[in-house]
């Protein structure tokens, strides 16, 4: 048994969860810019559809390429108070590595999310709105395995794993709610909870743990925070903020060296977001655009060594259309 090869498979699983899925559905940045395609609550139009169209590109220290294309359709049903909506996603993700330029791809169904709200607004300039999120895995998590016949791990679109999470939206307006130009400060602070599930593993880490053939992954907690500054003039809409996420208590059982600490990161991310909002045959429709760029904070490594499968950067764009009904 080539030993090398083993050892090049065991540090791989170590990488996994940040590294190695792409879950558009989760991205907080394209949830809250999805949200302001839908203007004031209008009862005769309480519902939003929209179709995004998302590209995600990232680079690891390892040298790793992953790239990602797909579609985000979107509903959304409102009252004054309340809203009910639905995300989900599919894509074609693609893998390289430099070094000996093994290239890898596919397509595959994201995560189907659930999320419920009720807004509250204790005056004209401010509104709060608490959401529990729910998610559905829609295939198996193969997060730890590698394309057949070589090294390089498949990543995936979606999680895989069941999720629970709760969200507080904040907003505070410094102009009335009803003029034709507007500034905000909008923040989001959000905490999903992925529940363990068995997974596949390669056979060469089954050789090392022969006693212990069944593994379960825990993808961990998720929280997001959300912090953005927001402009209307007439028609037009800006947005740029940060979003800053951490993973932490991911774990696989039985415990594979290093996994904790490979597994769990810190990232930041950038974003501009511009939104052209116009009637179409009576109904509310808009066109939005955005772009952002973030990084693991542990930039490759940390106190304890080496993190070689961080990314270096990670940049994502989306191009979406929303029309009420």
């Amino acid at each position: 048994m080539n030993n090398i090869y083993i050892m090049s498979m065991l540090l791989c699983t170590t990488a996994t969860i940040h590294s190695y899925i792409i879950s558009p559905v989760y991205n907080l940045r394209i949830s809250e810019s999805t949200k302001r395609q839908h203007g004031e609550f209008n009862p005769e139009r309480p519902s939003l559809g929209t179709i995004t169209l998302y590209t995600t590109a990232r680079q690891q220290y390892i040298g790793t390429h992953q790239n990602a294309i797909g579609l985000l359709p979107t509903l959304i049903y409102t009252t004054e108070s309340a809203y009910l909506r639905v995300d989900w996603s599919f894509g074609h993700v693609s893998d390289r590595i430099n070094s000996n330029m093994i290239s890898r791809s596919h397509t595959q169904t994201d995560d189907l999310l659930f999320s419920a709200g009720y807004s509250y607004a204790p005056n004209q300039q401010t509104k709060l709105t608490l959401s529990g999120l729910f998610g559905l895995p829609t295939h198996q998590d193969k997060s730890l395995l590698p394309y057949p016949g070589t090294t390089l791990l498949e990543t995936q679109i979606g999680v895989g794993h069941v999720g629970l999470g709760i969200q507080l939206d904040g907003e505070f307006r410094f102009a009335p709610l009803r003029t034709s130009i507007g500034h905000s400060i909008r923040a989001a602070a959000r905490l999903i909870h992925f529940f363990p599930r068995i997974v596949p593993t390669p056979a060469m880490i089954n050789i090392l743990y022969p006693t212990h053939p069944i593994f379960s992954l825990y993808p961990g907690d998720l929280l997001d925070i959300f912090l953005g500054y927001h402009i209307t003039i007439r028609h037009h809409a800006f947005e740029t903020g940060y979003n800053p996420s951490f993973l932490f208590h991911s774990r696989i059982c039985p415990i594979i060296s290093g996994f904790n600490r490979a597994a769990n990161y810190t990232r930041s991310s950038f974003y501009i977001f511009y939104k052209y909002g116009f009637s179409m045959h009576n109904h509310e429709s808009a066109i939005a655009i955005g772009v952002s760029g973030g990084f693991d904070n542990t930039r490759g490594s940390d106190s304890q060594g080496q993190r070689p499968f961080d990314n270096r950067y990670i940049l994502t764009g989306w191009l979406g259309w929303g029309l009420s009904f």
